[in-house]
This record gives C-alpha cells, sequence and structure tokens, in this order.
C-alpha cells in the first residue's frame, strides 16, 4: 500500500471549497488502497468553519498537526474582523489599510503562511525519516504549502511529488495589481517557475489554466476538475422540476470574478421570458464580495 503525504493548510473544521477538495480526494484514495496521510495547521485561520465536514473524514486517517505563526490574526486584533480571502482586494482601503496591503504584498511571500514553511520542513523531513512516504502532494493556495514540498523534493528526489492548482499563482486576477516591488514580483515567478519544472505532476482544475501552467514550464499538466461526492446527494431526482434552469459558483466569488455581461444577459432573459425568471436558480457556495447582494438585488435575481 503506497502512502501518500498530502500538506493542505485547509482541513475541517475549516470550511470552503478548498477544503472539500482534497477531503472528499482523500476518501476515494483510500478505497483504491492508497494509504492517505494529511499534514494541516493546528491553529489555521479560515474566514468559513463547517464542523459537519468533520464527519466527512474517512475513519482511521492519520492527521498530522503543527501549530502556525498567523500574521492576519494580529491584523484581525486591530479591525475586530474576521480573516477574508478577499484581503488583497480592497475597492477603496483607507490610507491605514493601504499600508497594510502594501506589506503583505512585498513582506509575505509567497504569502502570509510563508512562516510555516521552515518549521513544517524541519518536521516532515523527521517524519520521512521513520516513514515510508511514496508521493507527496501539495495543494494550493496558499503556496506556501508548494514551497514546503519543493523543500522536501530536494532532501528526498525519489519522492514523487504532484502540485495541485486549485488557482492560480501569478496568473491569479489580482496579482498584477498588488502593489509589489518589481523585484518582490519577479521572485513569486521564480518561485512559480520553480515548483512547475520541479513537480513530477501538476494537477488544474481548468484546461485554461492548464494550458498557462504549461506555459510556465510545467512537465506535466493533469486537468483534475472540481466536482461532488455523489453519496452527498440523496434525492429522487424524478421529483426534481425538469423546468429548472440552475446556476451554480463554487468557491471565492470576489469583484474580479462578477462579470456585469453574465447578469445583463440573465436578466435580459428573464425579462423576454417570465417563466425562465420563475424557473431561474441561483446557487453561490463560498464567500461572495460585499456588494454582492445589493447587486442581485438590483437585477432583480434575490427571491
Amino acid at each position: 500500500m503506497k502512502k501518500v503525504l498530502i500538506i493542505t493548510y485547509y482541513w475541517p473544521p475549516k470550511g470552503g471549497v478548498g477544503v472539500q477538495r482534497w477531503l472528499k480526494l482523500t476518501k476515494y484514495l483510500c478505497q483504491q488502497n492508497y494509504q492517505p496521510i494529511i499534514y494541516t495547521s493546528a491553529n489555521g485561520l479560515s474566514p468559513l468553519e463547517d464542523y459537519n465536514l468533520k464527519s466527512s473524514i474517512p475513519k482511521g486517517l492519520k492527521v498530522l498537526k503543527k501549530r502556525i505563526f498567523e500574521p492576519q490574526k494580529i491584523l484581525s486584533f486591530f479591525t475586530r474582523k474576521k480573516p477574508s480571502s478577499d484581503v488583497l482586494i480592497i475597492p477603496k482601503p483607507s490610507v491605514f489599510k493601504k499600508i497594510i496591503l502594501w506589506i503583505r504584498a512585498n513582506f509575505f511571500v509567497p504569502d502570509s503562511r510563508c512562516f510555516w514553511i521552515r518549521p513544517s520542513v524541519n518536521f516532515l523531513t523527521e517524519y520521512i525519516k521513520k516513514n515510508k512516504i511514496d508521493i507527496i502532494i501539495s495543494s494550493g493556495p496558499p503556496h506556501s504549502m508548494h514551497m514546503i514540498a519543493l523543500k522536501l523534493k530536494l532532501k528526498y528526489n525519489h519522492i514523487k511529488w504532484i502540485a495541485d492548482f486549485r488557482d492560480p499563482w501569478t496568473d491569479i486576477e489580482y496579482f498584477e495589481k498588488l502593489p509589489m516591488l518589481s523585484f518582490v514580483r519577479n521572485k513569486h515567478k521564480k518561485l512559480e517557475k520553480k515548483v512547475l519544472t520541479s513537480s513530477d505532476l501538476v494537477l488544474s482544475v481548468s484546461s485554461s489554466w492548464s494550458n498557462d501552467l504549461m506555459r510556465q514550464g510545467a512537465k506535466k499538466v493533469f486537468v483534475l476538475t472540481n466536482g461532488y461526492d455523489s453519496e452527498d446527494y440523496h434525492y429522487n431526482v424524478q421529483k426534481s422540476n425538469a423546468n429548472l434552469f440552475q446556476v451554480g459558483h463554487f468557491g471565492l466569488y470576489n469583484k474580479f470574478r462578477d462579470h456585469t455581461f453574465f447578469w445583463d444577459v440573465m436578466r435580459k432573459i428573464s425579462h423576454n421570458s417570465p417563466s425562465f425568471h420563475s424557473d431561474l436558480k441561483l446557487f453561490f457556495t463560498g464567500e461572495v464580495h460585499s456588494s454582492f447582494m445589493n447587486n442581485i438585488k438590483d437585477y432583480n435575481f434575490h427571491r
């Protein structure tokens, strides 16, 4: 039975889509005669929590945890607000937030979890010495998880490494808008290329992102789209309304991902076809930007 070390920041009771990808894949790895071993943070921050997800953790799964220093806790203390995945996307930041954003963009590479890299590498190096590991999987963002795996790969070149990109790194929609110094921006790109060229396999969630990763130097890319666990759904399909038109978005929905042309088209169709409007169902699972609900009301999709 091959042992698979999965390095992921997001794990129950953290909530959101980033948790469920490897929570569910771990379940099916167990069924395929692999032995997954999870490495995650003991005290990490997350804007979402879902304690119900603990019931999806395979019985007997080994979970390694190590405490992490979280700079966002300091920020949350002063702002009195929960951490947000949108922390790098502030439409009209105050002077204080501009300073915080500049510090975050230039001193925390590749992200605010960078302080976890060295202690994690030391911890996992000792663990691998005592336990045979066949495959390492790193899941990012945060891309510090890839940096941990990269340093382990340099120590143990015989271990296969799969780098899973749930989101792009330097091609993420807001990267070029961050107030980074030029040498910091170049450092991100060099680190990303090092991960792409050193890993044995890169996973991507879409064909377009896969092509981008290949263009940046990845040796081998496989598209593993986000999906769902059929065992989580037990409704009778025959009883559902066949006329329903359902649109779903699962994950972070920030202002850069909110496209007015989509809503304009949906509103136009709804206006021309009242039955379409009555049968339209919208599902948004995950964080949405602060103006999302107001926009929905403006488009009359708030039924």
